[in-house]
């Protein structure tokens, strides 16, 4: 019988073959070859167990944009805000981190894109520069988000409990503030977030677990390799 961190052994395992022990990789596939999914595997912020809330994300790449699909269960659906750039984080969100690498391999884990999304389809963007690589010494600089060039299509099910979210992400809005490459980086480094709120309490989840409750730990960035 598999135990708790058993499960959590064999559901990285899966996730992530061939990895090396500190970055985690996944192979993304190129949307006319269909999406790439991760299970629903989020962990709680601390690594302790998984969430209750389960979070199903899949992804491909176009030539002009990475494409996500998040699906959330979510027992208590909170979407208060009405505006771009609201704090979304207080309420119902997914959260996606996101900075790519050089051809040689190299990346700036100082500097990513900070996207969230709301199951009403509201967005906030933000380019972090984040000095101490935690939540100690970072600002943002916010992105309107009628000119960031994203599609974002969400909807709510409350007596279902669940809501979905498609974002189609520019690849140019990835890239660091005032950085623009010769050719669409091929990696990335990025991490997933969940806040739910079920049966009262706040429940934060990751893709890559940061160990504290803080989001903003690029250093948990895992591999998004494009194929």
């Amino acid at each position: 019988m598999l135990t708790r961190f058993s499960l959590l052994g064999f559901l990285f395992g899966f996730l992530f073959v061939g990895v090396t022990c500190t970055t985690p990789i996944l192979e993304v596939s190129p949307c006319s070859a269909g999406f790439t999914k991760i299970p629903d595997a989020f962990i709680i912020y601390d690594g302790s167990s998984l969430a209750t809330q389960t979070t199903s994300v899949e992804l491909c790449h176009g030539a002009h944009a990475l494409v996500l699909n998040i699906t959330c269960a979510d027992r208590n659906i909170l979407t208060p805000f009405k505006k771009c750039n609201d704090p979304l984080f207080k309420a119902s969100a997914v959260e996606f981190f996101i900075t790519p690498e050089t051809a040689d391999g190299a990346w700036d884990q100082h500097h990513y894109l900070e996207l969230e999304t709301s199951p009403n389809g509201m967005l906030f963007l933000s380019h972090i520069t984040n000095h101490n690589l935690d939540c100690t010494n970072f600002a943002g600089s916010y992105i309107d988000c009628n000119q960031s060039g994203i599609v974002v299509e969400a909807a709510a099910d409350i007596p279902q409990a669940v809501w979905k979210t498609h974002l189609e992400i520019p690849w140019t809005t990835m890239m660091p503030e005032g950085v623009t490459p010769r050719a669409t980086p091929t990696v990335w480094r990025a991490n997933l977030y969940r806040i739910a709120f079920p049966k009262g309490h706040t429940e934060y989840s990751c893709w890559q677990p940061t160990k504290t409750l803080c989001f903003h730990q690029p250093l948990t960035f895992a591999r998004l390799v494009m194929k």
